[in-house]
């Protein structure tokens, strides 16, 4: 058996889907399917139980779940207890970064800071993953990545629920920057003349909106307040994000201009205007407790928070 036939399991037992598991690594559905499939084989039982609404564990599933899941955390210990190790002879300018992180971060300040990383550390590489904030989490306490970067509302991050989750989970998070939410308004609309818009204004028009946990945030803690049912276009591109508003007519929510573009893209067309209401972003690290980050690392979120005071 093979790690990513263990990580796909594991995936699909959480979710219920094959469909979710295959978005989230950029496979396949078949793919993924087949990779389960060949680990039935070499386990000689079936695992899932597949139908129209979804998959289930079996009994024999729920073994080797249980098995799997003690196996990454045995893993996650023995790197932990292999740290002091590492640092006797490891080159702490050159090595692997290995950490997960929004769609709307990578595209914008995690590739900025990583050509200024490159600078300082060109033997240096990374391995980055794209996950929303809950599998952010996810990831980071599973030890599939060493810590996370990404940008949530407050009022969400200080839920009584998600501290107790974080704390229950043995994950904390480091707060390296701030930012209200803005909406990007068409240059030739007559909201670009605004000094603020209220978010019940926002709503009476066509948003676009990069299709994360974070649009989901937004929803329920705000959206709900005025609509049941906003206009509403989630896409992963942030071309498609760019063809919206400027040929579109739609308005698109986003973090301060530095943060969300990056200096190839032309702004010009359309003007940031901060949302009345305060609506706060944070953008964090999230890493385990017991487990201390890797050089490297710790250089790579300092250039990070530096890119940040600079904004």
């Amino acid at each position: 058996m093979r790690s990513e036939q263990i990580k796909y399991f594991l995936e699909a037992a959480e979710t219920g889907s094959m469909l979710q598991v295959a978005e989230k690594n950029f496979l396949t559905q078949p793919a993924v399917s087949t990779a389960i499939s060949k680990l039935e084989e070499e386990l000689e039982v079936t695992l899932l139980n597949r139908s129209k609404q979804g998959i289930q564990l079996t009994e024999a599933g729920k073994i080797v779940q249980k098995n799997f899941l003690q196996v990454e955390e045995q893993i996650a210990q023995m790197k932990q207890q292999l740290q002091p190790y590492k640092k006797a002879f490891v080159d702490e300018t050159e090595g692997l970064i290995e950490f997960c992180t929004t769609l709307e971060l990578r595209n914008s300040l995690i590739m900025e800071t990583m050509h200024q990383f490159y600078q300082r550390f060109p033997n240096c590489a990374f391995s980055i993953k794209e996950f929303d904030f809950l599998d952010i989490i996810t990831a980071v306490q599973r030890g599939r990545s060493e810590f996370g970067v990404f940008c949530i509302v407050d009022d969400f991050l200080k839920n009584p629920q998600m501290q107790d989750k974080l704390k229950q989970e043995g994950l904390v998070v480091d707060k390296v920057g701030s930012d209200r939410l803005m909406i990007g308004v068409p240059q030739a609309s007559p909201l670009a003349q605004k000094s603020s818009i209220p978010l019940r204004t926002i709503l009476n028009h066509k948003v676009a909106i990069f299709n994360s946990f974070n649009e989901t945030c937004w929803h329920d803690i705000f959206f709900k307040k005025y609509t049941d049912n906003p206009q509403l276009i989630r896409t992963n591109s942030s071309a498609f994000l760019m063809d919206l508003v400027q040929n579109r007519n739609h308005l698109m929510f986003c973090l301060n201009s530095k943060i969300m573009q990056s200096k190839q893209e032309k702004t010009s067309f359309y003007k940031l205007i901060p949302v009345k209401e305060a609506i706060k972003v944070t953008i964090g690290i999230v890493y385990k407790k017991d487990q201390p980050l890797q050089p490297l690392s710790q250089q790579f979120i300092a250039l990070l928070k530096e890119s940040l005071k600079t904004l």
